[in-house]
């Protein structure tokens, strides 16, 4: 009597599995990105050419500074997203075992999650307020949009090792 091993893709299913060992999404303002446009004047200052310039926007709101509050956007989000994360990361493997995804696509998801729910706090977000000098400068309450140039600049980069 002979056997034979028959793959209905089982092997597929483990290749697939081991590229998720150490890859993962990068969210936020990633180095080397490209830069978002801007999408209104704001309060006129010059729009960022590179994603260095962006990148310490961002950092300033996100921790804060000696005269910026802290309006944390990326930290936050993750945060308050935690168990929507856990929920996606499953739905994300069960549909890599049935074969309808790669491991790549199964990273790219979870980055787009993550992507739109920033972009949607940086919109939200309105506390620590502005100062009213700061207002009346931007024409705007809302503290973490000036141009819209940070928010289109929002993105992800999957990483496989």
């Amino acid at each position: 009597m002979t056997v034979r091993d028959i793959d209905r893709g089982w092997d597929r299913i483990k290749r697939e599995v081991k590229k998720l060992d150490g890859a993962y999404t990068k969210i936020g303002l990633p180095e080397n990105a490209q830069v978002g446009q801007p999408q209104s004047i704001g309060s006129g200052h010059p729009p960022a050419d590179q994603m260095s310039d962006l990148v310490v926007i961002g950092a300033v709101h996100e921790y804060g500074s000696k005269i910026v509050p802290e309006r944390s956007f990326l930290r936050s989000t993750t945060d308050e997203q935690r168990v929507k994360i856990a929920r996606l990361q499953d739905k994300a493997l069960d549909k890599m075992y049935l074969g309808e995804i790669n491991a790549k696509t199964a990273i790219g998801l979870l980055g787009e999650f993550m992507t739109t729910k920033v972009k949607q706090k940086i919109v939200a977000l309105k506390f620590p307020p502005l100062a009213a000098i700061t207002k009346k400068r931007k024409g705007s309450t809302n503290p973490l949009i000036d141009t819209g140039q940070m928010l289109q600049s929002i993105q992800h980069i999957e990483v496989m090792k």
